[in-house]
């Protein structure tokens, strides 16, 4: 049995595993708390389907599902402009304390990066694309290891058009900051994420 890691995350930091077998049944074993997603899912492939048990999913003859060797997530450096200071959106996850970054997520099956960060960032920071101006040519990766398998995470900036727009926070968070740049690489806590802010200043400062 060949065991593939694909790029699903819920709730929790829960991954979720394929198994594929010689006769093509493919078996996804997830531990899902945001059962929110979960019905998106089973809604989104309710044509594969088979059962569902103990949180596991079966599917047959799955054809829409990319297995990916490289785990992908994306999101968005979400910053405000109050006054001539620019500031940053930081969450602090729920599931581990003192653990802030901006919104965002794993690509699920037929998503695109852009598509997985603003889903992302509606999810979690209540944010619509309508909210946003998002800088699409600009784009930062993080590439490191997670779990034995190579991660990319992607992440573009989004200047939030009316500074004034409230968060609305979901259950994978406990509370968020605006923090100028100083302030936000202090909070952010991994040196990956406090190059990404720091570039994102740096373009924002050249082309304002």
């Amino acid at each position: 049995m060949c065991m593939i890691l694909i790029n699903l995350e819920y709730f929790i930091t829960k991954y979720i595993y394929i198994y594929i077998q010689s006769t093509c049944v493919v078996y996804i074993e997830c531990e899902i708390y945001n059962y929110r997603r979960r019905s998106e899912l089973l809604r989104r492939h309710s044509g594969h389907v088979v059962t569902v048990h103990n949180n596991v999913l079966l599917y047959r003859n799955v054809t829409g599902i990319k297995m990916a060797a490289e785990l992908r997530a994306a999101g968005l450096v979400v910053f405000r402009r109050m006054k001539k200071n620019i500031e940053y959106l930081l969450m602090e996850a729920s599931y581990e304390k003192n653990l802030w970054t901006p919104p965002k997520g794993h690509v699920d099956p037929g998503e695109s990066d852009m598509e997985t960060a603003l889903r992302e960032t509606c999810e979690e920071a209540g944010l619509t694309e309508e909210h946003l101006s998002i800088i699409k040519d600009f784009k930062q990766e993080i590439k490191y290891e997670a779990r034995g398998k190579p991660k990319c995470v992607i992440y573009w900036p989004a200047e939030l058009e009316d500074p004034n727009t409230p968060i609305i926070l979901s259950e994978e968070h406990n509370a968020f900051k605006w923090l100028p740049l100083q302030d936000a690489c202090t909070l952010a806590r991994y040196p990956e994420m406090i190059d990404i802010l720091k570039e994102c200043e740096k373009y924002l400062l050249k082309h304002s």
